[in-house]
C-alpha cells in the first residue's frame, strides 16, 4: 500500500470517539457564545481559535488515517503522540475551557460544578491532591516511558481497546502536565515558581523526548518488532523508525525548549521595573534632569491647555 493512498482513503469509522469530539465542540462553542455576551474579555476570538486548533489536533490523532495506520507505520504512532502530548494540550488550555464551558451550563449546574471543584468540599480536596504538580509530572513521565516500551507497544497493537486506553491516558496526563505550565483555570494550585517550572518542563518534557527521539533516529536495528516489516512500498522499517525519532526529537525540542525559554524569561524578569507611564505623559518631562523641572513644566502645561481648547 502506498502512503498517499492510505492518507486519502483509509479513514476509520469510530462513532463513539466522534460523538465525544462533537460534544466537546458543542459544550465549548455554546459556552463561548453565552460568555461572549456577558464577559467579552473571557470569550475572545483568539481563545476560540486556540480551541479549534487544539480540537483539530485531537481529531487528527483519533479519527484520521493516523489512527488507522498506527499498527503498520511507526511514524503514524509518533504523529499521534505529538498531537496528543505536545500540540493539543497547551492550545486547549489557552482557550480557557473551564470558565467558558461552565458559563454555557444552566445556573444550577454551574454552581454545583464550581462548588465541587473550587471550594473545600471532599471532592475538591481529592481533586487538589491527585492533580498536584508532582503527581502530574510523575504520571506524564511514566505514561511516556510505557508508551515507548517495546513489550507494551506490542501489547497495545495486539488489542485495540488497550491501545485506545493508552491514548486516553496519554492525552489525560499531558493535559494535566501542561495545565501547570499554562496556569489557566481552574486555579486550584499555586503557580509554579519560575525556576521550578523550568525544571518541570525540561525534565518532564524535553529530556525524555530528546533521548527517545535521538535513540530511535540513530538506531541501526528496528527497536519494535511489530514494525519490523513495513507494508508501505519504498518505505523501510528503519526509515520509518528514523522519521519517527526525528519527529519526536525535533518537534518535541521545539515545543519544550521554547516553553522553557519563556518560563526562564519570567524568572529573570526584574520585579523592581519602573511602572509604565500613561500615554499622555510628556516625553520631555520623562527626560529632564532632576532639579530643572521648573524650566519645562510651565511650557508643557501651556501646550496641554492649548490642545484642550
Amino acid at each position: 500500500m502506498y502512503l498517499t493512498d492510505a492518507l486519502l482513503f483509509d479513514w476509520p469509522w469510530r462513532p463513539v470517539t466522534t460523538l465525544l469530539l462533537l460534544a466537546m465542540v458543542a459544550l465549548y462553542v455554546w459556552g463561548w457564545q453565552r460568555s461572549r455576551r456577558a464577559y467579552p474579555n473571557l470569550a475572545t476570538p483568539a481563545r476560540l481559535f486556540s480551541f479549534w486548533v487544539g480540537w483539530l489536533a485531537v481529531a487528527l490523532a483519533l479519527v484520521s488515517p493516523l489512527y488507522a495506520l498506527h499498527g503498520e507505520l511507526l511514524a503514524a504512532r509518533a504523529a499521534q503522540q505529538i498531537l496528543l502530548g505536545i500540540v493539543a494540550p497547551p492550545l486547549l488550555w489557552l482557550a480557557c475551557p473551564f470558565h467558558v464551558v461552565v458559563w454555557g451550563m444552566p445556573a444550577a449546574l454551574r454552581k454545583w460544578v464550581t462548588r465541587r471543584v473550587l471550594l473545600r468540599t471532599p471532592s475538591g480536596k481529592v481533586s487538589r491532591f491527585v492533580t498536584k504538580p508532582v503527581f502530574a509530572w510523575l504520571g506524564t513521565v511514566s505514561v511516556f516511558l510505557i508508551w515507548h516500551e517495546p513489550q507494551m507497544v506490542a501489547w497495545t497493537l495486539a488489542y485495540d481497546w488497550v491501545y485506545d486506553l493508552t491514548l486516553g491516558l496519554f492525552l489525560g496526563f499531558y493535559m494535566l502536565f501542561w495545565w501547570h505550565v499554562v496556569g489557566t483555570a481552574p486555579r486550584i494550585h499555586a503557580a509554579l515558581p519560575g525556576w521550578l517550572a523550568f525544571l518541570y518542563i525540561v525534565l518532564g518534557g524535553e529530556l525524555p523526548s530528546m533521548v527517545t527521539g535521538v535513540t530511535l533516529a540513530f538506531q541501526e536495528s528496528p527497536t519494535y518488532l511489530a514494525y519490523a516489516q513495513s507494508s508501505f512500498i519504498g518505505f523501510t522499517s528503519l526509515q520509518d523508525q528514523m522519521v519517527s525519532g526525528g519527529m519526536i526529537w525535533l518537534i518535541g525540542s521545539l515545543a519544550y525548549v521554547s516553553t522553557a525559554i519563556i518560563l526562564l524569561g519570567r524568572f529573570f524578569k526584574p520585579d523592581d521595573a519602573p511602572p509604565r507611564l500613561p500615554f499622555h505623559y510628556d516625553a520631555t518631562e520623562r527626560t529632564i534632569a532632576p532639579g530643572l523641572e521648573h524650566r519645562v513644566l510651565p511650557q508643557s502645561m501651556r501646550q496641554r491647555d492649548a490642545r484642550n481648547l
